[in-house]
C-alpha cells in the first residue's frame, strides 16, 4: 500500500458561519461521525442514567425536523446486562464513531458506567454503509483490553488499512491491522500515554477532583493521523503535553 495523497488545506473562514446541526437534551453524545454523503451518526455512552440507543444516525425529514434512528438496527442497540444479547454481538457501551467513506467504525470499550470490561465486550465494529449492515467485528481480548482498560478514541488509515485506538483507562494505543485482524497494545509503559501527576485542572471554576479529592487520572484519549498516514498525535486527558509518534 502507498501512503494517500495528502489533501489541499481549506482555511476555517472559507468554510462558513458554525450552524446547530442538531442536539440532544436527554443523553450524553461522545461520538459524532458525518460521512462524505452527509450522513450523521452519534454514539451514546452507557456512563449513568437511562440511555435509550448507543449508536444512531440523525434524520432529516423535508421539513426539517430531526429524529433518531437506531443503527445499524434495534438489535444491536437492545444490550442489557441481565438480558440473553451476547456483548460480543451487541453494543454495550459505544464511546466513538469513525466515518471513512463507505465505511462506519464503532468503537465499544465494553466498560458500562467505568465498572470494568464485560467479558467478551471490548470490540471494533465495522458497518458498511453501502448496505448499513455490520461486516465484521474486530474482538479484544485482556491482552489488548484489559479488565480496567477504556478505549476511547479511533482513527482509521484506509491507504495501510489499520485502526488506532486509544485506551483512557490504564494509557496504551493499540495498532489493530483490519486485513488480518491481528491487534497489538503499544506503548503502555510510555509517560506520551499517562495522565500527568499534580495536575489541577478547572471545570466551571472549580477544581475537578474525584471521590478521594484527587484529580481523575485519564490517560490516553483524543487521538489525530496526518493526512499522509505518517503520523499519529495523541494526548492524555488529565495532561497537557500532545505527544507524535511516526506509524
Amino acid at each position: 500500500s502507498q501512503p494517500r495523497p495528502a489533501r489541499p488545506f481549506v482555511p476555517l473562514a472559507a468554510i462558513g458561519p458554525v450552524q446547530r446541526m442538531a442536539e440532544t437534551h436527554n443523553s450524553q453524545w461522545t461520538g459524532l461521525a458525518i460521512t462524505p454523503a452527509g450522513r450523521v451518526f452519534v454514539s451514546f455512552p452507557r456512563w449513568s442514567g437511562p440511555r435509550a440507543l448507543a449508536l444512531a444516525e440523525i434524520l432529516t425529514d423535508d421539513r426539517g425536523r430531526q429524529r433518531l434512528a437506531a443503527f445499524p438496527d434495534l438489535a444491536w442497540n437492545s444490550w442489557d446486562q441481565a438480558g440473553p444479547l451476547s456483548p460480543a454481538g451487541s453494543f454495550v457501551c459505544v464511546q466513538a464513531v469513525c466515518a471513512d467513506g463507505d465505511r462506519l467504525f464503532v468503537l465499544d470499550p465494553g466498560s458500562p458506567k467505568f465498572a470494568g470490561v464485560v467479558p467478551g465486550a471490548a470490540k471494533l465494529v465495522f458497518i458498511d454503509l453501502r448496505t448499513d449492515t455490520v461486516a465484521r467485528v474486530y474482538s479484544f481480548d485482556e491482552s489488548i483490553a484489559p479488565k480496567d482498560s477504556y478505549l476511547n478514541d479511533v482513527r482509521v488509515d484506509r491507504g495501510w488499512q489499520y485502526a488506532y485506538i486509544s485506551d483512557s483507562g490504564t494509557g496504551a494505543i493499540i495498532a489493530l491491522d483490519l486485513q488480518s485482524g491481528s491487534a497489538k497494545r503499544l506503548l503502555a509503559d510510555h509517560p506520551s500515554t499517562k495522565a500527568e501527576k499534580d495536575l489541577t485542572l478547572v471545570v466551571g471554576g472549580k477544581p475537578w477532583l474525584g471521590p478521594d479529592g484527587t484529580t481523575p487520572a485519564i490517560h490516553a484519549d483524543g487521538l489525530a493521523l496526518s493526512r499522509d498516514g505518517q503520523f499519529l498525535y495523541c494526548q492524555a486527558l488529565t495532561a497537557t503535553t500532545p505527544h507524535r509518534i511516526t506509524t
